[in-house]
């Protein structure tokens, strides 16, 4: 794909589709997750890491429905936002064992 296809298909200019390919500026969360959706690979692919996901080690981890809707809300909401939902979430957590998947 061409940088106009991929800032196109992302809603950013070219110039900052080209500041990611050199370096100069890092992808956000939100945009690493949509490249990946896009070109049907990992975040971990885009960001150059080869090892595994902490907490999978030995198996394979998919995805569930929910969680995917999750996450596709979470990437749309505004950066205040999620500072928010994330201490909220946070606060919540603290005293609570992660429940086995």
């Amino acid at each position: 794909m061409s940088q106009r296809q991929i800032a196109d298909t992302l809603g950013v200019s070219p110039k900052a589709v080209s500041s990611w390919e050199t370096g100069r500026v890092e992808m956000g969360a939100d945009h690493v997750l949509n490249l990946a959706r896009l070109l049907r690979c990992t975040p971990n692919d885009i960001l150059g890491y080869e090892g595994e996901p902490a907490g999978t080690r030995g198996r394979d981890y998919e995805i569930r429905a929910t969680e995917e809707q999750y996450l596709q809300m979470y990437v749309r909401l505004a950066p205040n936002v999620r500072e928010a939902l994330h201490t909220m979430l946070e606060a919540t957590m603290k005293g609570h064992r992660p429940r086995k998947a």
